[in-house]
């Protein structure tokens, strides 16, 4: 049986499908098997990559779980305690209205502890005394005028006086 042009141009046709790269110039084909050489080298790379990012992130979790630890236990550990200057709470004490020194003296001592824990207790020991030094004015000031000094004085100089 003989074929006719037509069926034999579609039997080539199939015969080249179902061949594949056979039919290809040789150029194209080492072309392709370069290529998917080169993607199978990279894609081992791309997971030799990724598994040395995966065991860097494990090593990091673990640090910072461990720092985490280690800052919670810091947390939890109760500070050195320190008290403020025992001299300068007596003269805030004697010098302020009795309404108002407990909770300037607190605030004092809050601020105390704080720079005690940043600086160290005798820096925070030397800032409690300026702070107290700044107050010492107004608040004699006040003391003054609670205790009437100044009505005293006035009364006096006028009696020595004769207004």
């Amino acid at each position: 049986m003989k074929l006719t042009d037509g069926e034999d141009d579609k039997r080539t046709r199939q015969d080249n499908d179902l061949v594949g790269f056979s039919r290809l110039p040789k150029y194209v084909e080492h072309a392709a098997i370069k290529v998917a050489l080169g993607n199978l080298f990279l894609q081992r790379e791309i997971e030799q990559q990724v598994n040395l990012a995966r065991d860097e992130h494990a090593k990091i979790v673990t640090m910072l779980s461990e720092l985490q630890a280690k800052a919670d236990k810091i947390e939890t550990q109760p500070p050195e305690r320190c008290s403020p200057p025992a001299m300068a709470a007596f003269l805030l004490a004697f010098i302020a209205p009795k309404n108002t020194v407990q909770p300037f003296l607190g605030d004092l001592e809050e601020v105390f502890h704080k720079n005690a824990a940043r600086f160290g207790e005798r820096q925070a020991r030397r800032q409690y005394w300026m702070q107290v030094f700044a107050s010492l004015g107004p608040l004699a000031w006040q003391w003054v005028k609670r205790m009437g000094f100044i009505t005293v004085l006035v009364d006096y100089f006028r009696v020595k006086l004769g207004l």
